[in-house]
């Protein structure tokens, strides 16, 4: 009878610890739920909701990892430093079927999200961790253009900013920088608004992101990394039709307009709300008869109006207008 009972217990202990793998949560797995909901944001509630369920470290890492990058395109750029971060301090390899990516590079994705965010001693202390160590050329190209970074996001007045210029400036003549040249072209085309660098981004990188900025295809999100260092010239966006003068696709028939304001910094304000939404908007400029400028905030649609009733059930007040 004892040793029935004994079997009996062994079979009921294994029996658990076999469920336990079985079902344990995987990063694929919340990742591929976290793709079937409403919005970039429920996505993100989802995660987070679950990840103390995944209990197997390199699991756990990756999700983080995911979590931040997905945070970090909505603009929730302190959120993302902490999932950056959470992630780098596990102890793991990379989940299978998830993007593999160094805690090196975690790191450093917790710099740009911290200087995203404005919070540029978080971003001096990571930047002072273990991470200085690295033999990694990319890391430490990465590293050097991160501290000017830094540098320009204390500067107080024009003058602060003469130095990380001058920095930059020989950096794009460094074979070890070449990794991030397009960085450094978009900071010396913003800061110092001469149209000569973007001339060159263009020529160099024209298919670049950074490019597509400067060529006004795509938006720069106002993030206080960009829009509270101080400038010493004004950057012209190259393209003659600048992306905030039109629809960012000719063949949309229908655009819902969500506000009309008569300051810019108001309308980018919107912007950014709405891509913590999940929603791409852009600004498009409307001169009066009066010659005042107006700012008017834009979101594509479609025929059958769905991306307006997404953002009426979102909070936002908007209507149609047709794409002239």
């Amino acid at each position: 009878m004892r040793k029935s009972c004994i079997i009996l217990y062994t079979f009921i202990i294994f029996y658990f610890l076999l469920s336990c793998n079985t079902f344990a949560l995987t990063a694929s797995e919340v990742v591929e739920n976290s793709s079937s909901k409403e919005s970039a944001l429920e996505s993100i509630d989802y995660i987070r909701s679950v990840i103390s369920q995944v209990k197997v470290p390199s699991e756990r890492r990756s999700l983080f990892a995911f979590l931040g990058a997905l945070q970090e395109q909505l603009g929730l750029y302190s959120d993302a430093c902490s999932s950056y971060v959470n992630a780098a301090s596990i102890a793991a390899g990379d989940a299978a079927g998830m993007q593999k990516i160094s805690s090196e590079q975690l790191i450093l994705n917790a710099v740009r999200s911290s200087l995203s965010a404005g919070d540029y001693e978080s971003a001096d202390i990571y930047l002072s961790s273990a991470v200085r160590n690295s033999t990694d050329d990319k890391i430490n190209a990465y590293i050097n253009l991160y501290e000017q970074w830094c540098i320009l996001c204390k500067a107080q007045d024009v003058s602060d900013i003469n130095e990380p210029i001058s920095k930059l400036e020989t950096y794009t003549t460094l074979s070890s920088m070449k990794i991030v040249w397009p960085s450094i072209y978009l900071t010396l085309w913003y800061v110092t608004g001469k149209d000569y660098y973007g001339k060159e981004l263009s020529k160099l990188y024209p298919k670049s992101p950074e490019a597509a900025i400067v060529n006004g295809d795509i938006y720069l999100l106002p993030a206080p990394f960009w829009y509270f260092i101080p400038k010493n010239g004004t950057a012209q966006i190259i393209n003659e039709y600048a992306h905030s003068e039109k629809s960012k696709k000719d063949s949309v028939e229908v655009i819902e307009q969500l506000g009309l304001f008569s300051k810019w910094s108001n309308a980018s304000n919107l912007v950014t709300k709405l891509a913590a939404a999940g929603f791409e908007a852009y600004i498009k400029s409307d001169v009066r008869d009066n010659g005042k400028t107006y700012y008017l905030v834009l979101v594509d649609d479609d025929k059958n109006y769905s991306v307006g009733k997404r953002l009426k059930s979102s909070g936002f007040d908007c209507y149609p207008i047709k794409n002239k």
